[in-house]
């Protein structure tokens, strides 16, 4: 589903998150973190509400320079403009039902206008019955568009991979009846 990430901490994060057992695979070992100089700082984890919001958590120290704040207890719907809210709030949702991860490419801008172009990858963590449901995302710069470092304001959807579903769906059954 997600082999088509572009950049190496996108297909690094989603091969740690498979190692973690957490798509039903064995535990495996791989490569250390060391060898993604800049993944951890972009790494960040959502709490998602009962009510289909989520916030962030915790995050990495790249991310209040990206984004010119300190995202702790802000929601991940913030991020975004426009209707591109919602569609955000949908694809947590989803990845919290299917149990499975999703990536959103979008355009970051500053308030100059300049900006980057983005793979936001978001994958369900473990959780108890009676736990709050988390999501372990990954920030990353795809295309530096802009020269000096500005927070980037303005969030854009260009596409979504969507969770792969967990469950197998109802099949069409064709039934004929002769006379």
């Amino acid at each position: 589903m997600l082999n088509n990430a572009i950049h190496p901490n996108t297909k690094a994060m989603l091969q740690a998150w498979r190692r973690m057992g957490l798509d039903g695979s064995e535990l495996a070992s791989g490569p250390p973190a060391q060898e993604f100089p800049g993944l951890l700082g972009r790494l960040f984890v959502l709490t998602c509400q009962p009510d289909g919001s989520a916030a962030f958590r915790v995050s990495g120290a790249k991310l209040p320079i990206l984004l010119g704040r300190d995202m702790t207890n802000a929601a991940f719907e913030e991020l975004w403009t426009g209707p591109d809210r919602a569609v955000a709030a949908a694809i947590v949702r989803a990845i919290v039902l299917e149990s499975s991860p999703a990536m959103i490419r979008a355009r970051a801008e500053t308030a100059f206008g300049d900006g980057t172009e983005l793979e936001i990858t978001l994958a369900p963590l473990a959780r108890g019955p009676k736990t709050t449901a988390r999501v372990l995302g990954l920030y990353q710069s795809i295309r530096v568009a802009h020269p000096q470092p500005r927070p980037l304001v303005s969030h854009r959807i260009n596409a979504v991979v969507m969770p792969e579903p967990k469950r197998p769906r109802e099949r069409l059954k064709l039934v004929s009846a002769h006379a």
